[in-house]
């Protein structure tokens, strides 16, 4: 997140959303949501891309698909 967004880790909160980090605009949303998929090779579909819109709510889901964060 921090390489997507181009701030430090320390200055994203642990329960961000685009309201919260300036930074988080559509193109960026993407761009995190294809380095996810990269990551921990997981596919979003067009639905769960609209509704992932936190910090939170992107670990719930990739700890519910690849255990990784669990």
């Amino acid at each position: 997140m921090s390489d997507v967004w181009g701030v430090p880790v320390s200055d994203i909160p642990d329960d961000a959303t685009p309201e919260s980090l300036a930074q988080w605009d559509s193109i960026r949303h993407l761009q995190f949501v294809m380095a996810l998929e990269a990551e921990f090779q997981v596919r979003f579909t067009a639905e769960e891309m609209v509704a992932l819109r936190s910090l939170p709510s992107f670990e719930s889901y990739l700890a519910e698909h690849t255990g990784a964060l669990s």
